[in-house]
């Protein structure tokens, strides 16, 4: 080990969206972070198409949403199911499921669309005022060694001058904790050394990103969101982003002509024009910016966390994109460890607590990549019975605005978390909390949020007393609101939550799932620190 390394409190492998936003949490935390890609600007294209309602608060709540939204960076989408003649079969937007069923649990459009590069630059610059954020940008991770006392990171900068002459130094850092963000070939995860469930799923798509100046030519042609066509021939997405940036992703059948030859320029090239045609786009109409040929799997490590390294993003679960919720997934891994590891590295938790980042978020991976392995195999089949069925059924549904409400409603429903760091005297613990708007004291209608900050919140519709309360507004810094003292519940929402739930107060962690709900502030407090004191002891 050198001794004259720097230190941090974590080091961060991998500056995507994921990891950026990782930093950008543990800095407003207070704690000291270095952050490593090979690359020193993001990437030149979206590679990620679809934000949900919950990756829209986390945004929100780091502050760059907002920037985000004044650039005209991300919309509402629509979500269309298409035949293999792009018929439209169903679709979910206001316009057929209503805005009850488009507006999501938070307050946040269920489904929108964005363009990936200026996310992650709002990311970067958030993080860039700070200064407990070291970025390595233009660095290669060689190696991540975990250690009794602290975690090793050794490292050098890339060589980008072919003209160089003589070695790179390699260099080395500390931290009390590293967490790879680092993608499907991740370092990280390698160095867990832990086996993993593989869903045995491995498509190649050809994936086309072009830019459309034409506008309208592109409200024409293209979805204002994601058009899914399921075609045994040509099954795929096309989506548009912001900005006239659009995506085509269509499959390429491992009996084609097409799947062994890939390999220059001219077979991609070649492979892009008949897809374009086969689509009856106007190949003149779109700037292609990028050709590839990638790869869906569908794996994760049995364990996201080994002593001080962990795995997030990617590097902890690779998905089909099928559901929309690759990069969705990342960034709730990014709100459960970052308050977690703060609990750690302050000292109010043992480092076992940890060990319920992989309890929690694990199982709803799962379920989330069944779920797209699933649909993808209905979009890319060539049997042709059950094409048959399938195209019976989503025309079923397609006449029934019910069945597609039910649908909108499963599309937003986020699996609660089966075990891990919350109570268990309540059936919503564990669960996604709603963002009820409300008026504060000076009658400035607002989201909850921000009124809680990055905290644990305790609120009610009734006074909480006891010394646990004190405990918790004390030695937690816990925000303690009551309705009608600290704020107006601006449309019912939150009344309606209580009723529905059949509880009066309810606490909820930093990243916004319920601790626990019930009729007594104090028991609810006292629970908490029980709950602490157990990962303190084990």
């Amino acid at each position: 080990m050198n001794t004259s390394a720097k230190k941090y409190d974590v080091a961060i492998i991998g500056c995507g969206p994921v990891g950026a936003t990782l930093a950008n949490y543990l800095s407003q935390f207070g704690h000291s972070v270095a952050i490593f890609d090979r690359h020193k600007d993001v990437f030149f294209c979206p590679r990620a198409g679809g934000l949900d309602d919950e990756a829209l608060r986390i945004l929100d709540t780091l502050g760059v949403l907002q920037v985000l939204k004044d650039n005209n960076d991300y919309f509402e989408a629509d979500l269309i199911l298409c035949d293999s003649n792009e018929k439209q079969i169903s679709a979910f937007n206001r316009g057929r499921v209503g805005d009850e069923d488009t507006d999501g649990h938070a307050g946040y459009p269920t489904i929108s669309m964005f363009y990936q590069p200026n996310m992650e630059r709002a990311l970067r610059a958030a993080y860039a005022d700070s200064s407990l954020v070291t970025p390595y940008l233009g660095y290669d991770v060689l190696s991540v060694e975990d250690g009794e006392s602290s975690a090793v990171i050794r490292y050098k900068e890339r060589d980008n001058d072919s003209e160089s002459k003589g070695e790179i130094e390699e260099r080395y850092i500390e931290a009390e904790y590293i967490v790879g963000c680092d993608g499907a070939n991740s370092l990280v995860q390698k160095a867990l050394g832990v086996g993993e469930t593989n869903f045995n799923y491995s498509e190649s798509y050809l994936i086309i990103d072009a830019h459309v100046k034409d506008s309208n030519y592109l409200k024409a042609r293209f979805p204002d969101g994601a058009k899914m066509i399921f075609d045994p021939v040509y099954a795929g997405v096309i989506g548009q982003g912001a900005h006239g940036y659009v995506r085509l992703d269509f499959l390429i059948h491992k009996d084609s002509e097409t799947s062994d030859t890939l390999e220059t320029q001219e077979d991609f090239e070649r492979a892009a024009k008949a897809l374009i045609d086969a689509r009856n786009f106007d190949a003149e109409k779109l700037d292609i910016i990028r050709l590839v040929k990638y790869d869906f799997q569908a794996r994760t490590p049995d364990k996201w966390r080994v002593n001080r390294m962990l795995v997030a993003g990617d590097a902890a679960h690779l998905t089909p994109p099928w559901s929309g919720q690759g990069l969705n997934m990342g960034m709730r891994d990014a709100a459960n460890l970052a308050f977690k590891l703060n609990m750690v590295l302050t000292g109010l938790a043992g480092e076992q607590l940890l060990n319920t980042y992989t309890q929690e978020r694990s199982p709803v991976s799962l379920e989330t990549i069944k779920a797209a392995v699933n649909t993808g195999k209905l979009m890319e089949t060539t049997n042709p019975f059950i094409v048959v069925l399938r195209n019976l059924a989503l025309k079923l549904i397609g006449k029934s605005e019910m069945v597609a409400r039910a649908m909108a409603k499963q599309w937003q429903n986020k699996p609660p978390y089966k075990d891990g760091f919350f109570g268990n005297s309540h059936p919503s613990s564990g669960s996604w909390m709603i963002q009820p708007a409300v008026r504060d004291r000076q009658g400035n209608v607002m989201r909850m949020d921000k009124l809680i900050g990055q905290k644990f919140a305790l609120i009610s519709t009734d006074s909480s007393m006891g010394e646990s309360v004190y405990r918790f507004l004390t030695e937690l810094d816990g925000v303690v609101l009551k309705l009608d003292r600290d704020f107006k519940d601006h449309e019912g929402r939150f009344m309606r939550w209580c009723k529905e739930n059949k509880a009066t107060t309810v606490l909820i962690r930093p990243d916004r799932y319920v601790f626990d709900a019930g009729n007594d502030g104090d028991q609810l407090c006292a629970s908490l620190f029980e709950s602490i004191e157990k990962y303190k002891n084990i």
